[in-house]
């Protein structure tokens, strides 16, 4: 029962950790990009990789796959509590 308690400790440390990573880089990704480009405005060839949607695209994707991860990781570990017992 020990281990499960500690796998349990890491897993919150490690998925709050990774919250806050992705959030910090979301905010500096929203707040320092300049995404005003228009009409009559000069857009380089790497429009697509300055441009905030993509990055906010990229970001979902990211959020989206870390919850399947922990989705998985919580359903194995509800039935190999069941499992042991």
């Amino acid at each position: 029962m020990k281990k499960n308690k500690i796998f349990w400790w890491f897993f919150k440390r490690l998925t709050s950790y990774i919250f806050i990573i992705l959030t910090s880089v979301f905010l500096i990704t929203l707040f320092s990009t300049d995404a005003n480009f228009g009409i009559n405005k000069t857009v380089g060839w790497a429009w697509d990789f300055s441009n905030i949607n993509f990055w906010f695209g990229i970001f979902q994707v990211i959020v989206f796959l870390l919850v399947i991860l922990l989705s998985l990781t919580f359903i194995i570990m509800k039935i190999s509590n069941y499992i042991k017992r």
